[in-house]
């Protein structure tokens, strides 16, 4: 039996529930950089693990009025809010109700979407901050998802923010994957694409409605292995016949659009070569980070889809005598762009914050020293609208906390 997309939704904001939201002190602590100047602000404190929206996620509502995050301060994991505007935190989804996994906030209203209780929902957050803060949620179902689909990447809004992305795991039919889209408003689900190789990372284009991209795992992971052989596939000009060939490339990035055909690759690799952590931006761009180094190389790539052209923007670092760590610190993981096309950020292993100039390429390193080489949890530094600021997982206290770096007024 293959994944029942067939689906029984309500359609506007009928069903909805509504709550007013525990609004908790403000526990933040500000520093400036010495060495940057750039002010940091560590908005949770808490001995809890605290932590943002994946990095090509949004944690912003529209308005800017809280950066949204994950928490397990109240023996849970589920969503709460920070206020930038006074520091106060807010716990948006109450006990007794669900809690919320696979989020984004929308650009195009203060919406959060995500998945509760087996369903794709939407929470429209309303905050009023005169006389004091006061925040209101109304919780949308907008569609039942499949009972025997396993959902492997987060959902994520499209361009005209008409839709949701939503890619699941066949419990059914093991190895089998799917893609689909979630209309908003009647909650009508499209496939989009089924393929027998493991899928996440889905992504709609910033700048086309249509067009989505998503990555391909592999069991190697998402580093290219070396030639075994003469010859890249057996039966290739020149392959000789009894050696052991080598392997096929991986195609790390892949596009699928609305139209019905195929998915499509976008990017061979070659041996040894690193492709990883991919991430639309501006202009039909899109950031990802590789090398051509094992073990730990990595840059941060621009990849150009009008031209096909890969040029990179961030630089790391590679050379024989080096060891892990100092490789490490010169190691990009996850990059993304700004908004407004200015600027790439990019965290490595050492939880070092950098920005990457996209007019001169000049690296701005932002802020230092938030994760120590080993531990789980990395930065994700992921972008407000509004382009000066970024949000990121801090362990630089000793545990994870949710941390915003602004961009000096100078640097821009």
């Amino acid at each position: 039996m293959a994944v029942t997309w067939a689906v029984s939704a309500p359609s506007a904001w009928a069903q909805e529930q509504r709550w007013s939201c525990r609004v908790l002190p403000a526990e933040h602590e500000v520093l400036v950089e010495p060495d940057t100047g750039a002010k940091v602000v560590f908005a949770t404190t808490h001995p809890g693990t605290d932590r943002n929206l994946y990095f090509h996620d949004r944690s912003w509502l529209s308005d800017g009025s809280l950066a949204v995050f994950y928490s397990d301060r109240g023996g849970r994991q589920t969503l709460y809010g920070y206020a930038e505007a006074t520091g106060n935190l807010v716990e948006l989804i109450p006990e007794g109700q669900p809690p919320a996994g696979s989020v984004t906030c929308s650009r195009r209203g203060n919406r959060i979407y995500g998945v509760c209780d087996g369903a794709a929902c939407a929470w429209a957050v309303a905050c009023r901050f005169e006389p004091e803060l006061r925040v209101e949620v109304r919780r949308r179902r907008i569609a039942d998802l499949p009972r025997n689909g396993g959902l492997t990447s987060s959902l994520n809004e499209n361009a005209d923010g008409r839709l949701l992305s939503v890619s699941f795991v066949d419990a059914d039919a093991p190895g089998v994957y799917h893609i689909a889209v979630i209309e908003v408003q009647t909650g009508r689900i499209t496939p989009v694409a089924r393929v027998d190789f493991p899928v996440s990372h889905v992504q709609f284009s910033w700048t086309r409605p249509d067009l989505l991209m998503f990555a391909r795992t592999y069991p190697q992971g998402d580093r290219m292995p070396q030639a075994s052989g003469p010859s890249p596939v057996a039966g290739a000009p020149g392959h000789v016949v009894g050696t052991q060939p080598a392997p096929a490339p991986h195609y790390r990035i892949w596009l699928v659009d609305l139209s019905g055909k195929p998915p499509w690759p976008i990017y061979p690799q070659v041996p040894d070569e690193l492709v990883t952590h991919e991430c639309w931006w501006t202009e039909e761009r899109l950031t990802f980070c590789g090398g051509h180094h094992v073990p730990d190389e990595s840059h941060v790539k621009v990849f150009d889809l009008k031209t096909g052209r890969i040029s990179i923007i961030g630089a790391g670092s590679w050379w024989p005598a080096a060891s892990q760590r100092q490789i490490t610190r010169r190691s990009w993981w996850h990059a993304a762009g700004s908004p407004d096309g200015r600027w790439v950020v990019a965290d490595n292993f050492h939880g070092d914050i950098v920005l990457f100039d996209a007019l001169t390429t000049r690296e701005r390193p932002l802020t230092t020293g938030h994760r120590k080489l080993g531990q789980p949890h990395h930065p994700h530094p992921g972008w407000a609208e509004s382009s000066d600021r970024v949000v990121f997982t801090s362990n630089r206290r000793g545990n994870p906390d949710l941390a915003i770096a602004y961009v000096p007024a100078g640097w821009r």
